[in-house]
């Protein structure tokens, strides 16, 4: 069974916040670590774009464009970026350049869900050991993603809910489970198996059968293969072999013979 999905929306909150470019490097911080570590914080999520060209007489700006689910998350993330704006103005000021200040203001904006109905079978491997999978494919994707477990009742399926603020946000998470339920469905591979588990398992012995002579002829590929018994192993020797020169010739920890008396 495919993975099916079941596209909606939900209401959310958006608010932007400008910033002048010399400054935008210390807000974003190295490979973006820090602005994304204010999204995690903050439950939000956030987009920036070059405006200077928006006014040629302004100074170089660039706008941060913050979405949330509430406007709590959207204004705690409006003052972060606004404090890590500030350090940066202290040993670089720029903000005296700004033909404006930034005042917080809410706008009311949908936001793009996904409900993604998958097989019983798949639902383990999307959520991962402790909900681990999932943490990271929201995460990666800056999306926010729910289980909605099986409603016999109401005759509901059990599926994930992906939430964002952008489309190809969520497409990009839908993707993602979507593979993994791909994978559930060619077999996959184990993952975490108990002792218990891996003891059910067949052996490499049990599924292949190496002590059967080759045919002549073509075989089940079509391949021609000659007239031969497979043997991996050399023939045995008549003579056993010596022992190794690294062996003890008698061990301190091999036991007396019963029938001899200790000297």
């Amino acid at each position: 069974m495919a993975m099916t999905t079941i596209n909606g929306g939900f209401a959310g909150v958006a608010s932007c916040v400008v910033v002048h470019k010399d400054h935008v490097g210390y807000v974003l911080g190295r490979k973006c670590t820090t602005i994304n570590g204010v999204q995690k914080r903050t439950n939000t999520r956030v987009k920036w774009e070059d405006v200077s060209q928006q006014n040629a007489s302004a100074p170089p700006m660039t706008r941060f464009a913050i979405s949330g689910r509430s406007e709590k998350d959207v204004s705690d993330c409006f003052n972060e970026i606004m404090r890590l704006a500030g350090i940066a103005d202290s040993s670089n000021p720029r903000a005296h350049l700004m033909p404006f200040k930034n005042v917080i203001a809410f706008v009311q904006v949908r936001g793009f869900e996904t409900r993604c109905i998958v097989p019983a079978s798949a639902v383990g491997m999307v959520l991962g050991k402790g909900g681990r999978k999932i943490d990271q494919i929201s995460g990666s994707t800056s999306t926010w993603t729910k289980f909605f477990k099986e409603n016999q009742e109401r005759k509901e399926p059990a599926c994930f809910s992906v939430r964002g603020f952008y489309e190809s946000d969520v497409k990009s998470a839908v993707d993602r489970i979507g593979s993994i339920v791909d994978s559930s469905a060619m077999g996959g591979r184990p993952r975490d198996l108990k002792v218990s588990d891996v003891m059910s398992l067949k052996t490499v012995a049990d599924v292949f059968t190496f002590d059967q002579p080759a045919q002549s002829g073509s075989d089940a590929h079509g391949i021609q293969s000659p007239t031969y018994t497979p043997s991996y192993l050399p023939p045995m020797s008549p003579k056993s072999p010596k022992s190794p020169t690294y062996a003890p010739d008698s061990p301190t920890y091999a036991p007396q013979s019963p029938h001899q008396s200790p000297e």
